[in-house]
């Protein structure tokens, strides 16, 4: 295993997404400019890459130097693209990023059919929403049902089928699932729903009332 590793290290040629892809900061940066075609500031770059400029600058000129990207113009005006006569950026990288685009959208579809059919509503909240998650982040996926009789069923019935979810895409899933008089009612997680209303991807069903609103209704029709 070791003489393997000395090798990888030792051929670019034959491993050489071992330095285009070598930290992430490069990634992210390829990322950005493998969806444009014109040229774009190196500071644009850093901004839409979330890197600092720092980071942007150092990981351009390993990326020039590869042959990868290139600058257009001169002194303070030079802007940077693709270079798309280069192999990885011409061949290879539109199917890679392509393939990650993928990944959200197939994950995605595989989530739905997760949820129960008699399940009043069903989104994805928490950091996913908000696009902040990180390779340690849970998928919060809530389910509203209509009664506290089918909450066991539907638990039992998510277990199984999560586990097969998380082998194929390496995304554990933790469920929450309410009734919709818990959602409307309880205030024990009033935090936790307004965060729900103002940040989810809806999956199934319709949005329901915000509790706030559904608390107001319910006790309108009180006698």
């Amino acid at each position: 295993m070791s003489s393997i590793i000395r090798s990888m290290n030792q051929s670019f040629i034959r491993y050489p997404f071992q330095e285009i892809f070598r930290a992430p900061s490069h990634v992210a940066i390829l990322r950005v400019l493998n969806q444009l075609n014109q040229g774009i500031s190196g500071r644009e770059l850093a901004r839409r890459a979330r890197i600092n400029d720092r980071t942007c600058r150092l990981s351009l000129k390993r990326l020039e130097y590869l042959g990868v990207t290139e600058y257009l113009g001169t002194g303070k005006t030079k802007l940077i693209r693709l270079n798309r006569k280069n192999y990885f950026a011409k061949s290879i990288m539109p199917e890679i990023f392509k393939g990650e685009q993928n990944f959200f959208k197939s994950a995605l579809v595989s989530i739905k059919e997760l949820v129960p059919e008699d399940c009043e509503w069903a989104c994805i909240y928490g950091s996913v929403a908000k696009k902040s998650d990180t390779m340690l982040s849970d998928v919060d996926l809530l389910l509203l049902v209509s009664n506290e009789a089918k909450i066991d069923d539907m638990q039992d019935m998510i277990t199984d089928m999560i586990t097969d979810h998380f082998e194929i895409y390496g995304l554990s899933i933790s469920p929450l699932i309410l009734t919709i008089d818990q959602w409307a009612e309880d205030i024990q997680f009033r935090d936790l729903k307004t965060n729900i209303i103002n940040y989810h991807i809806n999956l199934s069903g319709e949005q329901p009332l915000s509790f706030g609103s559904l608390i107001k209704l319910s006790q309108s029709r009180d006698p």
